[in-house]
């Protein structure tokens, strides 16, 4: 039960709407699905579905994950599109999320991260 006790205390949640860097994706539930960072211990995930109103270009910064939440080392994922289109995605240290490739317009984007919390 102790056991229990102590990892929900170490578990800590943040939403990822009030982390949006770039203008291209709005603040709105039409356009963001289950956006959010949750971490337990030193393990983190990432999970960001949106969908842009204008083209995103590669390497454009889109989120900046909060500090506390960051990874170790910088991340290279997947992001896959809804019409299951696949292209490279980074989160780096500093908290820096961004697409490794252009994405189109209102379109779907998922990006999902998981990893060792710096």
């Amino acid at each position: 039960m102790a056991n229990r006790i102590e990892k929900l205390n170490q578990y800590q949640y943040i939403s990822m709407m009030d982390h949006i860097v770039s203008d291209k994706i709005v603040q709105s539930l039409e356009r963001l699905h289950d956006c959010y960072v949750q971490k337990t211990g030193n393990h983190a995930d990432l999970k960001l579905a949106f969908r842009p109103d204008a083209k995103i270009s590669g390497g454009e910064l889109l989120f900046l994950v909060p500090e506390g939440f960051r990874p170790k080392r910088h991340v290279k994922l997947c992001a896959i599109t809804e019409s299951a289109s696949f292209f490279p995605a980074t989160v780096e240290r500093d908290g820096r999320v961004y697409l490794d490739a252009d994405a189109t317009e209102n379109r779907w984007v998922f990006i999902y991260a998981s990893y060792t919390v710096a």
